[in-house]
């Protein structure tokens, strides 16, 4: 039997309830503008995720999405146990989450045709 393990749960949004990656959600977040602290943004993601997300898993997705040039962290250290103390999102992480959301909107665009041609 596998081990659980709790990045293979697949997150899904309470909003919407399509399936998304912690990073876009993350993402989202810090787009609409929850950047003070890491509290507020684990606060901010416990009302769009069906389960608990931890402080180092988070700040181990920060730590990765700052490595793909997606997030700009301030003041944060190698270990995940130390705070960060600020972070935002770049310009590239908009760029990315304005590519989805127009992969997206097509995608919805093709399904919807589909159903009106289905008749």
């Amino acid at each position: 039997m596998a081990a659980f393990r709790p990045d293979a749960v697949p997150i899904t949004c309470r909003s919407c309830a399509a399936g998304r990656s912690l990073d876009a959600l993350i993402l989202i977040e810090l787009a609409r503008g929850v950047n003070c602290d890491e509290s507020r943004l684990l606060s901010a993601l416990a009302v769009r995720v069906d389960h608990r997300i931890g402080l180092v898993q988070l700040r181990s997705r920060l730590r990765e999405l700052a490595n793909r040039g997606m997030v700009l962290l301030e003041g944060h250290r190698r270990t995940m146990l130390l705070r960060i103390a600020q972070f935002s999102i770049t310009r590239a992480g908009r760029d990315s989450l304005a590519a989805h959301a127009r992969a997206l909107d097509l995608l919805a665009e093709e399904i919807h045709v589909a159903l009106l041609t289905r008749r």
